[in-house]
């Protein structure tokens, strides 16, 4: 066996090593792709449910003052239903406004 033979031997190997080590790291990145959309999909669903908060949020603030608003429509004379047991009229505006 003379000195090309070993270089030849020796760089098949290198490239076979080599080949498995990139088979490895392309496992690895596979593995790493799988994480990142592992965690695009938490975030997708962390704003899907931020913004499922925030809408409730909302409806239970515009309730609130729905709420308030009929309250003070209710104790307020003039704008009292004129249907409701000798309640208070007032013009036309004020049931309108």
């Amino acid at each position: 066996m003379d000195l090309e033979d070993i270089k030849s031997v020796v760089l098949n190997a290198l490239k076979l090593e080599i080949s498995k080590m990139m088979a490895i790291l392309n496992k690895i990145d596979d593995h790493f792709d799988s994480i990142n959309v592992n965690f695009d999909r938490m975030d997708q669903m962390l704003n899907r449910t931020k913004n499922a908060l925030d809408r409730r949020r909302i409806a239970n603030d515009v309730a609130f003052i729905r709420r308030s608003l009929e309250d003070q429509m209710v104790n307020h004379p003039q704008k009292r239903n004129p249907f409701d047991n000798g309640g208070i009229t007032g013009s036309r505006a004020d049931y309108d406004s």
